[in-house]
């Protein structure tokens, strides 16, 4: 080989050398890390699951104690909804290694989660008068099920939960409203 083709030969070697080889790989972004998630989401799913299993033992009692129709419907439309969240939610917890009861019988501190007095008291309503416990209850509780939205979407960290919070303070809002209009026609 001549001189002229050595140094051919060299240019390239290091030209190659200087570009990592020639290769893409230099350029290829990072793979995206799988979706995190932080104390706040593992409070908020817990909370969230607290409040559906209370809205599903409210909604549970309409359907034999509510005087209004429109009661007993909102509440089926409450249960089916909880219980399609709470599966997305336990599901969340369960992939990220977290229990989804919370670590004490308290509901997990959730805001406005209603007591076990409160729900053996809408128990015991009939008529009318279960009507108006039960959508007076469950606008407290939705409020609750707002706070803790709110927190999400301030301190979470999993866009996932952080878009579910947005869509929980939206549907809440609007279940209160909805709420408070058939209180007062009660």
């Amino acid at each position: 080989m001549g001189w002229g083709a050595r140094r051919t030969v060299a240019v390239i070697a290091l030209l190659l050398l200087l570009t990592g080889c020639g290769g893409r790989a230099a350029e290829e972004p990072a793979p995206a890390k799988p979706a995190g998630h932080n104390a706040q989401d593992v409070a908020f799913a817990r909370g969230l699951i607290a409040h559906q299993q209370r809205t599903i033992e409210m909604a549970r009692l309409a359907d034999k104690h509510a005087a209004n129709p429109e009661v007993r419907e909102l509440a089926e439309e409450l249960e089916i909804s909880q219980r399609r969240e709470m599966a997305v939610v336990t599901g969340w917890l369960e992939s990220w290694g977290e229990s989804p009861q919370p670590a004490s019988d308290d509901a997990g501190g959730a805001p406005g989660v209603m007591s076990e007095d409160d729900v053996r008291t809408l128990g015991e309503a009939r008529g009318t008068e279960f009507d108006w416990l039960f959508l007076s209850m469950m606008i407290e509780h939705d409020l609750g099920a707002v706070t803790l939205a709110r927190q999400q979407v301030e301190h979470g960290q999993n866009a996932d939960a952080v878009a579910l919070a947005r869509t929980i303070e939206k549907s809440r809002n609007e279940e209160i409203a909805k709420m408070q209009k058939l209180l007062g026609n009660s």
